[in-house]
């Protein structure tokens, strides 16, 4: 009698018409078995499916990484056309984070009700016109105003990442989260928003394009629609210490990260930070009214800057290889506490070549770092509100990258020392506040409600 219910099921699942009634024929024919999203997702495995997704999610992310290289030299392109001081240089990069902090937590809270894609989809829609306009911005003024735009079209990326976690199985939801129709929404968001029928659809194309069947028996069925997208519910009892840590850490990542990058041109320019300090004809931290010099980049200039931003392959390759081996939280902390070193060591005053080979290695693991931080806060809140969750840990982010610009640019200029200290200090916490996150992501399924 099971050999019969389970070949009638995936003949069910095999024939078009039943796909389109799923949850009415696969109930009646299995009353006794059933399956989670979970189970689906696992029994498919990595495939086409989630490469697709993959790609058209890696689309957003380039976008990001292409914003992240633009911040780190429109100062010295703009200060050759326009009259422009330091601070004008710090606050053009901090708007962008202005707008990424207001917009995150917006894309996540609309992500969470209406789903994923929806939100992804406006936010890349957003990005596009926000980033053509800022392309011709007559003045600095405006320039600001467009940023400002740009950074809140930039909130909503995060949930590419969501999603693409969401269709992982369990033994590749860190891989999938480090890598860099068409999109399929969320068959969790279906489920806990009282769809069903929508969530065995999109998990039958899911089985159907990795060449797999559904498991046996009908999806798990969540008793009545959830409440989702509530942000008081991350300082629910169970969620609250993972919250407020989880805040700083994404502050502290996201302060290293963009200081680092905006640091870089500085340091590939004088060649060390400890050239600055002897450099008279620098403006400094006390000069802020005056113009700042047109600095052009020169063709070494331009490789160095480019090799060394390219660290961040090999730094994602190599957390690829680590992030299903080794304890999340150990993992995250370690990391932390290595590049809080690395940023530190950017102080040494030894040839060139040393020093960009340590601003190689800095970038590239504080990138794999800032990667590892989107997995673990993703796989550790409950999809009712992951996209909300992962939101309000983006607005923190970004909080970290509106305040660096005034270290990274200004404050780095009149004591290299000090804005590197503070650099490095705030990320060596952020490991130590790993430790006490409560919850070990690795191998846990995700829930779907609290």
């Amino acid at each position: 009698m099971g050999e019969d219910l389970g070949l009638n099921t995936l003949n069910g699942c095999q024939n078009e018409k039943k796909i389109k009634t799923g949850s009415e024929t696969i109930g009646k024919e299995n009353d006794g078995l059933t399956f989670t999203v979970d189970d689906a997702v696992n029994r498919a495995g990595y495939g086409k499916f989630q490469i697709r997704l993959l790609i058209l999610a890696g689309v957003g992310w380039i976008a990001d990484a292409c914003e992240i290289f633009i911040l780190s030299v429109i100062g010295d392109f703009l200060a050759c056309d326009w009259s422009m001081h330091r601070w004008q240089i710090a606050l053009l990069t901090s708007i962008v984070f202005v707008g990424i902090s207001i917009g995150s937590p917006v894309f996540g809270i609309l992500a969470d009700l209406y789903g994923r894609k929806k939100s992804l989809v406006g936010s890349l829609a957003l990005l596009f016109v926000f980033g053509s306009v800022s392309a011709a911005s007559p003045s600095y003024v405006w320039m600001v105003v467009f940023r400002g735009c740009m950074g809140f079209a930039v909130g909503g990326l995060a949930q590419g990442l969501t999603l693409c976690t969401e269709y992982c199985p369990t033994n590749m939801r860190g891989k999938a989260g480090l890598y860099l129709c068409w999109y399929p929404e969320s068959a969790r968001y279906y489920l806990v928003s009282n769809q069903r029928d929508q969530a065995i659809r999109v998990l039958q194309e899911m089985a159907t394009m990795n060449g797999v069947d559904l498991p046996p028996g009908h999806l798990v069925e969540v008793s009545e629609e959830q409440k989702r997208g509530q942000v008081k519910d991350l300082l629910s009892k169970e969620y609250r210490l993972s919250s407020i840590l989880f805040w700083y850490i994404w502050f502290a990542t996201a302060f290293s990260y963009y200081g680092i990058a905006l640091v870089s041109p500085i340091i590939i320019q004088e060649g060390s930070l400890s050239a600055i300090m002897n450099n008279t004809n620098e403006t400094h931290f006390g000069d802020m009214q005056n113009v700042m010099p047109c600095t052009e980049f020169t063709s070494e200039n331009f490789i160095d800057l480019l090799w060394t931003s390219a660290a961040e392959f090999p730094g994602l390759i190599l957390f690829t290889v680590l992030v299903e081996r080794c304890n999340r939280k150990v993992l995250l902390s370690t990391t932390c506490i290595i590049g809080s070193i690395l940023v530190m060591l950017l102080l040494l005053n030894t040839q060139n070549i040393i020093t960009l080979l340590i601003l190689f290695a800095a970038r590239g693991i504080l990138l794999a770092d800032f990667q590892l931080i989107f997995v673990v806060t993703s796989e550790t809140y409950p999809t009712t509100i992951r996209s909300v969750g992962m939101g309000f840990g983006s607005s923190w982010c970004r909080i970290g990258g509106l305040i660096v610009p005034y270290v990274a640019q200004v404050l780095v200029v009149e004591s290299p020392v000090g804005a590197m200290c503070l650099i490095g200090g705030v990320l060596f916490l952020a490991g130590v506040a790993c430790i006490f996150l409560p919850f070990e992501t690795r191998g846990m399924k995700m829930k779907e409600i609290q």
